[in-house]
């Protein structure tokens, strides 16, 4: 009761408003506001793509700060794990980085996704933003580097996916198909 006796009510409609600007609440004006105050996540930001599902960004944003749920980062949250190997290959730390790009499995996907767009296949990458960052650093229009980018954040959820199916439903996928489902995400998003 004393938090509302401060309130004040005026006449008209109800709305939301945005503080920081006084303007109508959108959540453009959010994204706006963070980008402008966090260096934290500028890049995260940097490789959004509209073609993209979001959920699909939003996982490209996390696996960038390596905030999925992964076996290294389960430990480190004290989630009890049996084993941090890496449930795809079984050599290396099931880490966002192994995961998407150093798992042999991973690379064997990149290898076949990057002669799909006549890209070299003997380029690696070491982290999932480095795939973003070598598109954008390649020769090309911007359409052409934004449809290069959902192909590579279609190949990061599809090998995510494929983590999750031999994880929780015991299914080993084969790199064929989810060639085949990346190849059929990209041309539908």
């Amino acid at each position: 009761m004393r938090i509302l006796l401060n309130v004040q009510f005026l006449e008209g409609r109800d709305s939301w408003t945005w503080k920081p600007d006084g303007c109508k609440f959108t959540v453009a004006a959010v994204r706006d506001f963070i980008q402008s105050n966090s260096d934290d996540i500028e890049n995260g930001w940097k490789f959004w793509n509209k073609w993209v599902p979001p959920k699909v960004n939003l996982f490209t944003w996390r696996a960038d700060m390596g905030r999925i749920p992964v076996k290294d980062q389960l430990a480190k949250r004290g989630v009890m794990v049996d084993c941090l190997n890496c449930c795809r290959c079984g050599e290396g730390i099931e880490s966002v980085d192994h995961l998407l790009c150093g798992c042999w499995m991973s690379k064997a996907i990149w290898c076949e996704v990057l002669a799909w767009v006549k890209l070299p296949v003997n380029v690696e990458f070491e982290t999932p933003i480095n795939a973003l960052e070598f598109v954008e650093g390649m020769k090309g229009s911007s359409l052409w580097k934004q449809v290069i980018n959902l192909i590579f954040q279609a190949t990061m959820w599809h090998i995510w996916k494929t983590r999750n199916d031999k994880v929780f439903s015991s299914r080993q996928v084969s790199d064929n198909l989810v060639l085949d489902e990346i190849k059929s995400d990209a041309f539908l998003w």
